[in-house]
């Protein structure tokens, strides 16, 4: 179905209405056509999905692409259910391979299910570590045979490091250092994690990959990109307005493509200074509920430090004295337990600068800004 509006916020919906990443299009392609698998990093919603979907648009048939999103998966058989599922939906069951593929499936007895809303089938299996573990070597053999080049995106990969089996990376490794025909993009949002698994010396996954982290798509780029999209649309263009818009969502994508979104489908007389500003306070109201939520998950220690990162933005010493009496914080011993807390259930998040200097920051823009804005 054509996407209705040219800001999608989930999915990929077309070259068309895919702003800039040439850069790591190309750099990402080149790695695969040569051979190398790719590991790919970045802050949630900074587009990794949109993108490897829009490398799979770009290697065309001649390639056989194959998607899979590992976050819910918490062991390997749940693995092999999301790798059984995403080659069911990516591979033409009448095809060569499709028939392979079921053949062997069938031998493991999977349930199938239908999900009537989206049209897909999902394939599933009860079976045992070891058995899960055969399995997904099996069809990675089958994929490897392939006459043309296959491509496998893992998405969330750091997940694995969740699951209750040991070892799990160095089994992965281990099979797919075997496949020639056969590459992967492992991407994650978990930056910590992911740079772990990939950059540590005594892990499995050392320098197995090329490494990418994906970053903000440059602001003149972006502001052409909207600007092009809302003349189309017969808008009454104001890249003031524009690049306002871009500086208040820090050019993360999503946040961009949210506010763009819901601009374009609202009346506002086509006046984009305005209507950014409308549709951001309404959509921070909107989430404000979930905020509260958070707040009752969090102790009031979390919470004030969780408040302070969002006043500043970015916090490169939360231990100083400074900082901590600037906002009332208890202490420095205090203040690292709290950052661990926020750090490991995903609420703030840790970078590094082109210096190599370490910054905290929210992951959820809109929840910055709300702290920014309004009273907690």
């Amino acid at each position: 179905m054509k996407s209705e509006t040219p800001f999608p916020t989930t999915g990929y919906t077309g070259p068309d209405n895919f702003c800039d990443r040439k850069r790591e299009t190309l750099k990402i392609r080149q790695f695969l056509q040569g051979g190398q698998s790719v590991t790919l990093v970045s802050i949630r919603r900074m587009g990794k999905t949109a993108l490897i979907r829009h490398i799979e648009f770009e290697l065309g048939k001649t390639w056989l692409t194959i998607y899979l999103d590992i976050f819910k998966t918490s062991n390997f058989n749940e693995l092999l259910n999301e790798l059984a599922t995403a080659i069911l939906q990516a591979v033409e069951q009448n095809s060569s391979l499709g028939k392979k593929v079921w053949g062997f499936m069938k031998t493991i007895r999977p349930t199938i299910q239908f999900n009537e809303l989206s049209g897909l089938s999902a394939v599933s299996f009860d079976v045992q570590p070891e058995i899960a573990k055969n399995n997904i070597r099996v069809i990675f053999e089958m994929l490897e045979s392939q006459k043309v080049p296959v491509l496998i995106s893992i998405d969330e990969f750091q997940q694995i490091t969740q699951y209750p089996e040991k070892h799990v990376d160095a089994w992965i490794r281990s099979v797919i250092q075997e496949l020639k025909n056969v590459v992967f993009i492992f991407s994650g949002s978990q930056h910590h994690v992911m740079t772990e698994l990939f950059t540590h010396p005594n892990l499995p996954f050392f320098s197995s990959t090329s490494f990418m982290k994906l970053d903000k798509i440059p602001k003149e780029e972006y502001a052409d990109f909207i600007k092009q999209k809302f003349e189309h649309a017969k808008w009454k263009v104001d890249m003031e307005g524009i690049e306002e818009l871009l500086d208040w969502t820090d050019l993360h994508t999503y946040y961009v493509q949210l506010i763009c979104n819901r601009m374009y489908h609202a009346g506002y007389k086509k006046n984009i200074p305005l209507a950014w500003k409308v549709e951001a306070l309404k959509a921070m109201e909107e989430m404000q509920h979930t905020f509260f939520n958070i707040r009752n998950l969090l102790t009031k220690g979390q919470w004030r430090l969780l408040a302070a990162i969002a006043k500043e933005e970015k916090v490169f010493f939360p231990t100083a004295g400074d900082f901590i009496k600037k906002y009332d914080l208890t202490s420095s011993a205090a203040v690292i337990r709290a950052l661990e807390a926020l750090v490991e259930k995903e609420i703030i998040y840790y970078d590094y600068n082109q210096n190599g200097e370490k910054f905290y920051k929210l992951v959820d823009l809109l929840m910055m800004r709300w702290f920014q804005n309004f009273a907690y």
